[in-house]
């Protein structure tokens, strides 16, 4: 690029055009630079759709999640839409900031009485009651991510990260929107596939058969428990593996049961998608009476996750036994009991 001593325009033009998202000048050959720069662009705005079953322009049925900046404005917005044969409902949205940093929950629900919603982190961020009419086409049988099934090209993609996709059949509560932010035993939370280490947990819902050890129900219809009788030997472990969850979920709690006389250990360990570096974070030994109680743990990652909980038999009377656990959204979560915290110095995941 050529610049000037004076204050006559000098036009640059590059072809083929580039796409960048950030782009730095740096002067050269000068003593004294004074510099003022203006980026044209032949386009107005750019559209970038994120899920989309239809599209938002062309008339056609299904739904439409898309994120347009408009480049004279300096302004961004998100612009959700629903149409059936007949009725199209849409809103537009803003963002402070307009691109979400780390995570988002996003909900999106419709019923033809209580019209179009959309919720982040199970909060109702905006409502569409009121439609209108029009008359739209059924041309497509699915649903694209990153672009509409009615866009032909690729040239501009926003670049995101999409975890757990699930479509309902159902219209859902904002109970019940909240309440699909966590994982627990009735929701997903543990993988399928389990990695054996000497042995497996084992599912109940009465008493485990060794007296003088374990418990005979659970905090909720079932629990897991290690039987730490033969064949089992001192030292032998047994894992459960979440599936890979991401940090908006920012809190695991638990109750767990540890009665006997020579009961071992119970590790949770944090395993990071990043780096696959498994940290250990909560750790209690020992007997703690034929009661159940009550495990928490604040969770501070920046990238998606995996729980792992780890049962260490400590001898013939030392079944250990987890219920209800639940992965959630919580800000005030703190760690329970403070003995089993573990203090490590470490960088955040």
């Amino acid at each position: 690029m050529q610049g000037n001593w004076d204050a006559t325009w000098v036009w640059n033009f590059f072809f083929p055009p580039f796409k960048t998202r950030y782009l730095r000048i740096i002067p050269q050959e000068c003593d004294f630079c004074c510099m003022k720069v203006h980026l044209h662009s032949q386009y107005i705005a750019l559209t970038n759709y994120i899920i989309a079953s239809g599209g938002e322009h062309a008339k056609r049925e299904g739904f439409a999640l898309h994120y347009t900046y408009n480049i004279p404005q300096n302004k961004s917005s998100y612009h959700l839409t629903f149409a059936t044969s007949t009725k199209r409902w849409s809103m537009e949205l803003h963002r402070i900031p307009d691109i979400p940093i780390g995570w988002l929950h996003v909900t999106i629900t419709w019923s033809a009485v209580w019209g179009l919603k959309y919720y982040e982190d199970g909060r109702l961020v905006k409502e569409k009651v009121n439609f209108e009419l029009t008359g739209s086409s059924n041309e497509f049988d699915r649903v694209q991510i990153g672009k509409a099934p009615s866009v032909k090209s690729n040239t501009y993609t926003l670049r995101f990260q999409m975890s757990d996709l699930v479509f309902w059949y159902d219209f859902l509560s904002q109970a019940v929107v909240k309440q699909g932010l966590d994982l627990s035993d009735a929701n997903r939370i543990w993988s399928h596939e389990q990695r054996t280490m000497n042995f497996d947990w084992t599912s109940q819902t009465n008493c485990t058969p060794t007296d003088g050890t374990g418990p005979c129900y659970g905090e909720t219809e079932k629990f897991m428990y290690i039987e730490s009788s033969f064949p089992r030997a001192k030292g032998d472990k047994a894992r459960l593996e979440s599936r890979l969850t991401v940090p908006v979920r920012n809190c695991l709690t638990f109750w767990y049961h540890m009665h006997g006389n020579t009961t071992g250990r119970l590790n949770v360990y944090l395993r990071s998608h990043s780096s696959n570096a498994e940290i250990l974070t909560w750790r209690l030994a020992g007997s703690h009476g034929n009661v159940w109680r009550k495990g928490e743990i604040p969770i501070n990652h920046i990238y998606a996750y995996q729980v792992i909980m780890e049962g260490v038999v400590g001898g013939y009377l030392g079944d250990i036994a987890i219920s209800g656990v639940v992965l959630s959204v919580n800000g005030n979560c703190s760690f329970t009991p403070e003995e089993a915290r573990v203090r490590i110095a470490r960088k955040c995941l």
